[in-house]
């Protein structure tokens, strides 16, 4: 007769400290890894709303130019604020080397003056 003592036979029940600590771990660095995904996804969504705002405008100050039939040269610049966003543009009509046209650009920023790449739209308009 064969006999064995429980402490021998102890089956090993939950978890140590050790695995908990390292489970832990991971959970904690896949949660920075996710909120510096979605806090980079936030610039994106604001940059590109921001860029579509810009085209906009621009797209409202060729209109208006066309509307008045704005053809002389000179530089105008201005600010508006759209949706709690201050855009800041800068409109120049140039004589083109073609004599019925004139070329326009149109550069519009937003945020703080200079911190921005501006969006820029070239075009011509006949006279």
């Amino acid at each position: 007769m064969k006999v064995t003592s429980k402490n021998h036979e102890r089956s090993q029940k939950g978890f140590t400290l050790l695995e908990v600590l390292v489970a832990l771990s991971i959970i904690a660095i896949s949660f920075v890894v996710l909120l510096q995904s979605q806090s980079s996804n936030i610039t994106r969504v604001y940059h590109s709303t921001a860029l579509t705002k810009a085209a906009l405008l621009s797209q409202d100050l060729l209109s208006g130019m066309d509307a008045r039939k704005e053809r002389g040269t000179g530089e105008w610049e201005g600010e508006e604020e759209r949706d709690n966003v201050t855009f800041f543009w800068k409109k120049s009509i140039e004589p083109s080397v073609v004599e019925s046209m004139v070329h326009v650009t149109i550069s519009v920023e937003w945020g703080k003056k200079g911190s921005n790449v501006p969006y820029v739209v070239e075009t011509y308009r006949a006279i």
